[in-house]
């Protein structure tokens, strides 16, 4: 591949600051500027083709920026670095509910065949922390909902890696596919005194502190973060997890262009969260969740609300002012940004959906097995909500979270669940693989109004979803099937209970379990009266007392050709030939249909063995399916 031009990175720079004071956009858009527009022979130059098959992740990353504009997904732009591709738990990063909200990207060669699949979402809420203890509170919103978010992932990338696809299975099966090519591009200078392989450590919790605005003061973030780290291994559930957790400090000198008065509202830092998730992957650190210090005293800090830990967890990031109680604010935070915990206070009903955190429900009873006994009105952003005994979520002087928060079985889990998620062993996943591969029927064109649809079992699954659409996506079928009612000896079966009309579908399998759920490709369907139908065949059948047999099988009045398969079970060789109904070809033989009936004694000799053979007609609409398989033997 050749190398990917850097200065198409610099035609639009994204107003992607989120919403920081204006006054001081210019430099450090200018020093991205710099940065994403040197001559490429200042910027690492690599050729991408270390490795040519995925999946295998020893490639360079590649950083996919999207945003979410009027529910239509954008790629953005593609970042590119030499590094390794943390592959421990890439199966498994699939979200564990059947939610709307899960979006799909899919890595595919030049066929359009997938080489790689995760799942993510976009995260629409931005947390404020609380007022400093014995400060005036100025009852401010506490959280702030993100009107077009964006979302950095970390992908692994070969040369035969050709195309993208973003596909939300439960929004009706929308799906863009864009071809790399045409896609925005920039290559990023790696740290390489930081860079290392990628350790297989299942076991650990990778967090990763980086600095913003230190470049003339770094040994004061280096205290800093250290500090951060000794504190923060002092507190539950992190203490009792300790030697399950990494922290890595990063001592960062591009500038993130963060700053406090986000949405004009002087404790909120905000910062360029593509630009956050590209600086950590250039650390060339391990990381599942990332702490920015931002270096001012002003206080002041956010976090996006992190509730889709299983998939980018780094994307909900937590970042804090570098004042005298940034320690506590990084824990407040983290509740936020990993623990996908809300606040524990409320000022108004701001309608946020309450039910997301663990720590704030409509029932005091959903914690009931927690260890919480208290039950206490109001929260987040509802008076009408329930919070268990106070917490770090409701002062910094608390510096500890309350026992539902830690021990939360519950959607969307408490910290206690969600750290195991990223230490305990995932060797009893079951991984989902069913792909369009694995279709049965119907597979080409069809006359049949009420075709059967069945697919190869996926022994992991214990559902599956059947969605057919037509033409104009309108929703022809969507129906969940137990599995142990649809599938027997490997194969699974449904016959829709009303008729097709006549038209053009496609239709779509999920396959589901506790663990993920997985959507295969569509597969295309035509149903017309002017199809051939799948042909049942008559005989041989058994034992053949000659070598040349002649075969039979049911008339298909819309079939102008028949294409018979003998298969020599033995030794492996096979026999096909093509038949036409009438003597048009001389190239080809004629097959003779009367009462139903079509019958031929093919020209080729069968030596002694077992057969297997099969038949499927043909017509100007294209080929039907093959018949069922019969056999038969050539004795000596």
């Amino acid at each position: 591949m050749t190398n990917f031009d850097a200065l198409s990175a610099c035609s639009s720079f994204r107003d992607s600051i989120n919403n920081k004071k204006d006054m001081k956009n210019a430099l450090p858009a200018f020093v991205i500027f710099l940065f994403l527009c040197l001559p490429t022979s200042l910027i690492a130059n690599n050729a991408l083709t270390r490795d040519s098959d995925l999946p295998i992740y020893s490639g360079d990353l590649m950083i996919v920026d999207l945003s979410l504009q009027d529910n239509q997904v954008l790629i953005e732009q593609l970042k590119f670095i030499p590094g390794n591709y943390n592959k421990r738990r890439w199966k498994a990063h699939s979200q564990r509910s059947m939610d709307t909200d899960t979006f799909y990207i899919h890595l595919l060669d030049e066929n359009k065949t997938r080489l790689f699949t995760t799942d993510f979402k976009f995260i629409r809420i931005r947390t404020i922390p609380p007022s400093l203890p014995s400060t005036p509170d100025f009852q401010t919103s506490d959280m702030i909902t993100i009107t077009n978010p964006l979302v950095s992932l970390i992908l692994p990338f070969t040369n035969q890696v050709k195309f993208i696809e973003i596909i939300s299975p439960e929004k009706a099966l929308s799906s863009t596919i864009v071809e790399i090519n045409q896609i925005k591009k920039a290559r990023i200078k790696s740290t390489v005194e930081h860079m290392m392989p990628a350790p297989v450590q299942a076991g650990k919790l990778h967090f990763l502190i980086m600095a913003n605005g230190f470049n003339y003061s770094m040994s004061t973030f280096e205290t800093l973060a250290s500090d951060l780290k000794e504190y923060l291994l002092t507190k539950e559930p992190f203490l009792s997890y300790a030697e399950s957790i990494e922290f890595h400090i990063y001592s960062n000198t591009t500038d993130l262009n963060c700053d406090y008065n986000c949405n004009n509202i002087e404790r909120v830092i905000c910062c360029d969260d593509t630009l956050v998730t590209a600086t950590a992957a250039s650390s060339g650190y391990l990381f599942d969740e990332i702490i920015v210090i931002h270096n001012t005293h002003t206080y002041s800090g956010s976090a996006q609300l992190g509730q889709d830990y299983q998939s980018n967890s780094y994307s909900s990031y937590a970042r804090i002012y570098s004042g005298s109680r940034y320690k506590e604010l990084a824990l407040h935070e983290l509740g936020h940004s990993f623990g996908g915990l809300c606040d524990e206070y409320s000022y108004a009903n701001e309608g946020f959906d309450n039910a997301l955190c663990v720590n704030c429900r409509a029932l005091c009873s959903d914690w009931n097995d927690t260890g919480s006994i208290q039950c206490q009105k109001g929260c987040k952003s509802s008076p009408y909500y329930f919070r268990p005994e106070d917490s770090i979520m409701l002062r910094l002087s608390l510096e500890y979270f309350n026992k539902a928060s830690l021990n939360a079985t519950y959607a969307p889990d408490g910290l206690i669940k969600r750290i195991e998620y990223f230490t305990g062993s995932l060797s009893n996943t079951c991984a989902l693989t069913l792909d369009i591969s694995d279709f049965l029927s119907p597979l080409n064109g069809i006359s049949d109004t009420t075709p059967v649809f069945s697919w190869n079992e996926d022994g992991c699954a214990t559902w599956y979803k059947l969605f057919v659409w037509d033409s104009n996506k309108n929703t022809i079928h969507a129906q969940w099937y137990d599995a142990s009612n649809i599938c027997s000896q490997g194969i699974c079966s449904v016959t829709l209970a009303s008729e097709f009309e006549y038209g053009t579908f496609e239709w779509f399998v999920r396959s589901w379990n506790e663990d993920e759920g997985l959507w295969t490709k569509g597969k295309s369907l035509t149903v017309s009266k002017d199809f051939v139908q799948k042909i049942s065949i008559v005989s041989p059948s058994g034992t053949s007392e000659t070598a040349t047999p002649t075969f039979t099988w049911s008339e298909d009045a819309s079939a102008t050709w028949y294409k018979i398969y003998v298969k020599n079970m033995t030794v492996g060789s096979k026999n096909t030939q093509w038949y036409e109904i009438e003597d048009n070809y001389d190239n080809y033989p004629q097959v003779a249909c009367q009462s139903g009936q079509c019958s031929i004694t093919p020209s080729f000799i069968l030596s002694a063995g077992s057969y297997e053979w099969y038949v499927r007609g043909w017509n100007e609409y294209g080929n039907g399916d093959w018949s069922d398989v019969l056999n038969f033997i050539v004795s000596e």
